[in-house]
């Protein structure tokens, strides 16, 4: 069994959805078609600035004439013929896509995206493969770039030995005087630019790894809050905010309103689409999550409330964390976990129905999987609950496959318990301490930044 499983952007799969269901009104989700086929090609006339070398010169070329023949195809008349224009002709832009970002995203100058993509279009402007404009979008972003690292230096900067400091000052200058030296009218002195700046982000890649390695250390000791992501962030702010008097909050408040709720929320719009729970509980379970949530923002409202005293609204924020935590740990004990199954034909089904969930695999897909990997005699049921997903693209059908998939594979029994943790809403892994997932690394909210914030 080979795993061909191809997904695609989840801002396309509504409209195929559409089309190849009979009793849906497709022309409803081609306005989010159409706005994701210009993501499309906005990415492409940006990237192709600059190529590598003739083979990627050509796949931009067969990106422009793919993005013209979507367009095109939403006019043929029927909905079958639009799909088998569609079908083909995304799957190939996607793959040349794809193929374009692997070859970019290799740290060909530099571990750092921004750095490596501006100096990989520099060494193409040196051989005549870029145009300038393509050079000075970069240096934008670069700039930009920039301005993080020294504001992610200052915030760090009292941790560090003093010869660690001195280092990192003279990597931000390097840094600095390579961007701001940039000058296409000479090309002796753009040679010069790009030294400077791969020398002075030569340097500062211990910042970014120490700083990594600190986020590491924090998420694994902030486990108070079984809140994934966000946990370490709400714990540092009651921490930080029980001695300063309220008039102090003001930055606090605003980082919790604007950075910490926030990525809470995304995050669990990722997870709960990602988890199979038992069918009939589902529902309940997101509804208790989803009202822990709100409650969590209403006390981080409630710390502006004059009408509390500052430790009445920091022992509320408190309780409602401690509430969000205990539905998080319930929601994570009544889960099915599917990490095991990688490489197996169940994963593979797996794969696909999350794929469903996610939308980043249309309904069509499936027929072809039941092609290329038979299931066997006794997933009936589960393909029935399948198909049934195609009939009216209810995504309920869809959890309630995986599930009944789930329940013919429990996982082997876990060398030891734990008492905390949490499912991965990127890849699925259970972690059994931290924030931070320890298979794919799943960021966190900055610990460092929000104390900052707070005692600024």
């Amino acid at each position: 069994m080979s795993n061909d499983l191809r997904h695609l952007p989840p801002t396309v799969v509504p409209y195929l959805n559409a089309l190849s269901h009979k009793g849906s009104e497709h022309r409803e989700e081609l306005d989010g078609f159409l706005a994701a086929v210009q993501q499309m090609t906005d990415w492409w006339e940006f990237q192709r600035g600059f190529t590598l070398d003739e083979d990627e010169e050509s796949k931009f070329e067969n990106l422009r004439v793919l993005h013209e023949e979507l367009r095109e195809a939403i006019y043929l008349p029927t909905k079958q013929e639009q799909l088998d224009r569609l079908v083909p002709d995304l799957y190939q832009a996607i793959g040349f896509m794809d193929s374009i970002n692997h070859r970019r995203e290799a740290p060909h100058f530099s571990p750092q995206p921004a750095v490596n993509d501006f100096l990989m279009c520099g060494a193409a402007w040196l051989k005549g493969r870029a145009d300038n404009d393509a050079v000075t979008q970069r240096l934008e972003r670069l700039q930009a770039y920039a301005g993080i690292l020294r504001h992610a230096f200052i915030g760090v900067k009292s941790r560090l030995l003093p010869e660690v400091v001195e280092s990192l000052e003279v990597g931000l200058n390097h840094f600095r005087q390579g961007i701001e030296s940039v000058q296409l009218e000479n090309r002796e002195q753009f040679q010069d630019s790009l030294a400077s700046i791969k020398e002075g982000s030569d340097i500062l890649q211990f910042l970014i790894d120490w700083q990594r390695q600190d986020l590491q250390r924090q998420a694994q000791a902030s486990s108070r809050f079984a809140i994934p992501v966000a946990g370490p962030s709400f714990q540092e702010a009651l921490e930080q905010a029980r001695p300063l008097p309220r008039e102090q909050w003001r930055r606090g408040i605003k980082f919790l309103e604007t950075v910490a709720m926030p990525q809470l929320e995304s995050t669990w719009a990722r997870m709960r689409t990602s988890i199979f729970w038992e069918p009939n509980q589902r529902l309940e379970i997101w509804e208790e999550i989803n009202l822990s949530i709100e409650d969590v923002r209403a006390a981080v409202a409630d710390l502006a409330n004059e009408e509390l005293t500052p430790d009445q609204a920091l022992d509320n924020l408190e309780a409602a964390l401690e509430t969000l935590a205990a539905a998080f740990r319930q929601a994570r004990e009544n889960s099915l976990s599917h990490q095991h199954l990688q490489g197996s034909q169940a994963g593979y089904y797996i794969e696909a129905i999350l794929g469903g969930l996610n939308q980043t695999l249309p309904f069509l897909a499936f027929p072809e999987l039941f092609h290329t990997s038979p299931p066997p005699e006794e997933w009936k049921p589960i393909v029935r609950h399948i198909l049934d997903f195609g009939s009216d693209l209810e995504p309920d059908h869809l959890f309630r496959a995986g599930y009944l998939l789930l329940q013919k594979f429990p996982p082997p029994p876990p060398a030891e318990e734990f008492s905390e943790g949490w499912p991965c809403p990127n890849c699925g892994h259970y972690n059994s301490s931290g924030t931070r997932c320890s298979q794919c690394h799943i960021a966190p909210v900055s610990v460092s930044i929000s104390a900052e914030v707070w005692s600024g």
